[in-house]
């Protein structure tokens, strides 16, 4: 929300967790306390991004986004996408949807609805394994 453009091309060689969000989706902003505990812990190791796609699902504008960010104090990278097809092409079905992409840029794993902190550390093992 900062302004900023980024390619996921820019972050390949590190492992990638995308976290599709919105402002309007409940289990969304429940979750991203622990992300937020999970980036400033882990943050080093791999790459935590949160992509809001409220405007395509109807659940939210960046106007809000933003303010919700604020208001949970997160500062791992968050924002949002001009690109519809982003939905479609990481098959984002439900809200949350959690992407895992290893260091090479492959998917590893989906993970649909709210991811908790053991989850999320397990998978992300699993992306550090494969290294």
């Amino acid at each position: 929300m900062g302004g900023g453009t980024l390619s996921l091309a820019e972050l390949r060689g590190r492992p990638v967790v995308l976290n599709f969000w919105a402002r309007l989706c409940t289990p969304c902003w429940s979750e991203m306390p622990e992300l937020q505990d999970f980036y400033e812990e882990r943050g080093g190791q791999v790459q935590l991004l949160g992509i809001d796609v409220g405007q395509f699902t109807g659940l939210g504008s960046h106007k809000d986004a933003g303010r919700l960010l604020d208001s949970l104090g997160i500062t791992y990278p968050a924002g949002y996408t001009d690109d519809a097809g982003v939905v479609a092409g990481y098959g984002i079905r439900a809200m949350p949807t959690t992407v895992f992409i290893t260091a090479e840029g492959r998917i590893h794993r989906h993970w649909s609805g709210s991811i908790n902190r053991e989850q999320l550390e397990g998978i992300v093992a699993e992306l550090l394994e494969g290294d």
